[in-house]
């Protein structure tokens, strides 16, 4: 059987902080839902008509808190093993 993963998604409470520490760090990240799906422009008519804007509290946050990590065959070895090493530090001295 063959795995096709296409994204790594993590859930940070100061998202935008570690973007940016990953960026100074030249890791690569991206935002891949910005918005809750509730609150897109694809469901921008049921919004106005049939969803209060704090319907889905959770999906909220969690939107709020993601971020995608590199994921591919084309990341070296020590490419993951930079990402993990700085995601650790993060995690176990809060320096973020």
């Amino acid at each position: 059987m063959r795995w096709s993963w296409h994204l790594f998604v993590v859930s940070y409470p100061q998202r935008d902080k570690l973007k940016c520490y990953l960026n100074s760090a030249e890791v690569s990240t991206l935002i891949h839902y910005p918005i809750a799906p509730h609150l897109s422009d694809a469901y921008a008519e049921e919004l106005v008509t049939n969803w209060q804007i704090n319907s889905y509290p959770i999906t909220q946050t969690i939107s709020s808190q993601i971020l995608s990590l590199p994921i591919g065959p084309h990341l070296h070895k020590t490419e993951v093993q930079k990402v993990v090493k700085i995601l650790l530090e993060v995690f176990k001295y809060d320096i973020i």
